[in-house]
């Protein structure tokens, strides 16, 4: 049951960081388009690279020891490293 509930929160967390990059990826491909705007793509590719970081690291802290991803793979039945 705790497993299910905290699939359910990363799943939620990932998703948010899914939504927010999301856009920003369209409008990095909206404007590699043009040459002259290329000098516009690094704050977006800055500010993806900064909510995927920030993710990454949320994550990290809900499952501090790997076991919720151990279970998952247990789960999958993907032998451990």
């Amino acid at each position: 049951m705790a497993l299910t509930r905290a699939c359910e929160l990363l799943s939620s967390i990932v998703e948010d960081a899914n939504n927010k990059t999301t856009s920003l990826c369209k409008m990095i491909r909206k404007r590699c388009q043009y040459i002259e705007n290329m000098e516009n793509v690094k704050p977006l590719l800055e500010q993806a690279e900064k909510i995927l970081n920030e993710t990454n690291g949320v994550i990290r802290r809900a499952d501090p020891n790997n076991r919720l991803l151990l279970g998952i793979l247990y789960t999958l039945g993907v032998p451990s490293a």
